[in-house]
This record gives structure tokens, C-alpha cells and sequence, in this order.
């Protein structure tokens, strides 16, 4: 699958071309659901012990809230902020049901994950996200759309997928 063709906006207050972030070097883009999602906070955080991944990062948020955001998680990168979710649907990420919200598994996960903190939910918390690695050429050449709310790509498969794409 190639990727769409459009301009994002930067928490930073740019717009640049999607093709932007992977021209260069093969990128995994990880579409978070919420910034105050505890499974998000935890995605974060075990990604960004990872610095030697090109890892860039998708959210709903205002560009000033996803700054404030990626300040705080002390993260250089500028987040691709989708208050409209129209990237989002171009990845083709869902909305989550009830089961995906209130599972006994979600419930477990969120008793590890609450050490990441939590927030206050914006935007459209029932938001699934993903993550996708696209190599140079636009090619989406792996994919993890959630399966429920705490469903987290694995950094080790993020890592083998992005020394694939080379």
C-alpha cells in the first residue's frame, strides 16, 4: 500500500508534505489515541528509550497541546497533529467499541500502563491508533492497527520492521 499523498501539520505550526518524513530514511509512524490515553503515555515512553528508531509521531491534538506534550515526554521530534482525523482515516484506523474499551484484559493492561501517568481524554477518545513503517518510496511495508485500546505495537517489531525498509 502506498501512502497518501497530503500535507500535515507539525505541532509546530508547519505544513509539510507527508512524503517529508520518509524521503530520506524509512520511518515508522505511530498514531497515538489520545494524549492523556495511559496506553499512549506508555507507547511514548518505551519508544523513546529507543532513539536509534526513526519513530515519528501522530495525535489529535492542537498543534500547542502536542508541543506542550512532546515537551513534557522531552522528545525532539515534532509531532503530526490531526485534530480532524482525516489521517487517521487514511491509515484506516477505527473507532473503538465497548468491548475494546472494558475488557478484563484492557482493564489488566491499564493497571501497568497507569505509571505512565493519565490525562484527560481529547479529542475522540474511542480513536484506535497503529503504527506503520514506510520505507523511502511511500510503501507501507508493515502495519499494527489496535485491536482494543491497549493493544501496542511491540518496539521490537517496529525495529525489525524499520532495518527492513532499510
Amino acid at each position: 500500500m502506498q501512502t497518501p499523498d497530503v500535507s500535515v501539520l507539525l505541532d509546530t505550526g508547519e505544513h509539510i508534505c507527508l512524503d517529508q518524513i520518509y524521503r530520506e530514511q524509512s520511518v515508522a509512524l505511530v498514531f497515538l489515541r489520545h494524549l492523556g490515553c495511559v496506553f499512549c503515555r506508555r507507547h511514548v515512553s518505551m519508544l523513546k528509550r529507543h532513539p536509534e528508531l526513526n519513530v515519528q509521531f501522530v495525535c489529535m491534538a492542537t498543534p500547542e497541546e502536542a508541543a506542550a506534550f512532546r515537551e513534557k515526554q522531552q522528545l525532539e521530534r515534532p509531532f503530526l497533529c490531526d485534530s480532524e482525523r482525516s489521517l487517521y482515516k487514511l491509515f484506516n484506523l477505527g473507532r473503538a467499541k465497548t468491548a475494546q474499551v472494558i475488557a478484563p484484559k484492557v482493564i489488566m493492561r491499564s493497571i501497568g500502563a497507569l505509571r505512565h501517568g493519565i490525562g484527560r481524554p481529547e479529542n475522540d477518545p474511542l480513536q484506535l491508533g497503529g503504527a506503520f513503517v514506510i520505507d523511502t518510496k511511500g510503501e507501507i511495508i508493515w502495519s499494527h492497527r489496535q485491536q482494543d485500546i491497549s493493544d501496542l505495537a511491540r518496539t521490537e517489531d517496529i525495529a525489525a520492521a524499520l532495518q527492513r525498509a532499510g
